[in-house]
């Protein structure tokens, strides 16, 4: 059980955390910052959201399952590489697009999809045994009670 401050405030909280951790990724290799930092914040976020309302909310706003976006990250890692290898140019050579695209942007975004899923997958088995021991204690000081 939660308290309605709690609640109230997991909301800002996380509206407010993903949107830096947004800022953090895509300005990530000009100035400090990138997908590594910016996954912790967003992961952060998300981990008070739990805390408030449980696991399965959680959950819901990712979508996917945590391991799915491990995989996708690591994919779109390793291959924002292969972009310069089919223009017959050393592996992980920037490419860019209009700009402030390119290559780099996608290897933080992989980064950015690979950290996220690990480290929800920590904090969702971490508040699902929260909420499984509590429930089991609460279970065990009603038998005490009768």
């Amino acid at each position: 059980m939660s308290s309605l401050l709690l609640r109230i405030a997991s909301r800002l909280i996380l509206v407010l955390e993903l949107g830096f951790a947004l800022v953090f990724l895509f300005r990530g290799h000009n100035q400090p910052g990138g997908g590594f930092i910016g996954a912790l914040i967003a992961a952060s976020a998300l981990s008070v959201y739990g805390l408030a309302f449980r696991a399965e909310p959680v959950r819901r706003l990712l979508f996917f399952h945590p391991v799915t976006y491990m995989g996708a990250g690591i994919l779109l890692s390793a291959g924002s590489g292969f972009l310069a290898v089919f223009s017959w140019e050393p592996y992980m050579t920037a490419r860019w697009w209009g700009g402030w695209i390119g290559t780099p942007l996608l290897f933080d975004f992989g980064v950015f999809l690979t950290v996220l899923g690990m480290t929800m997958s920590v904090i969702l088995t971490l508040i699902e045994r929260r909420d499984g021991f509590s429930s089991l204690a609460s279970l065990f000081r009603q038998e005490r009670r009768d």
